[in-house]
């Protein structure tokens, strides 16, 4: 692994990858992959909670439990399509954030060690958990153009020093790229 990654913006498609999961009564799960569709079209898909399909394990009945859909992302400078969140590489940038930042958008960044860093979000060492206001992370310029750089040099906590601790990888964002 690279000591430096440099970050690029990912953008939804529009399309997602489609799955439903059964469960029989014996607790096995079976996922099933609808293929590609739109967001619309899975809204508009009905969720019948009575179908019924025979169990990858056991055979026995299994009905039908959930449904997800995952957005298919692509990468904004190369057009290239990457798949859903969960298969981004390391220094995918995307929105859909819990928490925003200053600028409305809730940006979340793909670590080499594949966690998913919620920049706009809380630091689990926190020290101002009940302010609403402030940043564990200050985010400045933008992923879209490189330029995106996350310290504490604004309103923000006391906790670290910008850097983000995943269960296997720590380190930094700044100037475009995620380094140790």
């Amino acid at each position: 692994m690279s000591d430096r990654i440099k970050i690029f913006f990912c953008e939804p498609t529009g399309d997602g990858l489609a799955t439903e999961t059964f469960e029989c009564e014996k607790g096995h799960r079976t996922d099933i992959e609808l293929g590609r569709m739109t967001s619309a079209a899975w809204d508009a898909k009905p969720f019948d909670r009575e179908k019924t399909i025979a169990c990858a394990q056991c055979g026995a009945p299994a009905k039908k439990q959930s449904g997800g859909f995952g957005r298919i992302f692509r990468r904004a400078d190369t057009g290239e399509e990457l798949g859903g969140a969960r298969h981004l590489p390391a220094g995918a940038v995307f929105e859909g954030g819990y928490r925003e930042g200053s600028d409305g958008r809730g940006l979340i960044c793909v670590c080499p060690d594949g966690h998913h860093w919620f920049i706009d979000g809380r630091a689990s060492n926190c020290t101002m958990k009940d302010d609403k206001v402030h940043r564990c992370w200050v985010r400045h310029g933008k992923p879209e153009d490189g330029t995106l750089h996350v310290d504490k040099n604004g309103n923000t906590c006391s906790a670290g020093a910008g850097s983000i601790q995943t269960p296997h990888w720590h380190g930094f964002l700044h100037h475009g790229e995620l380094h140790a």
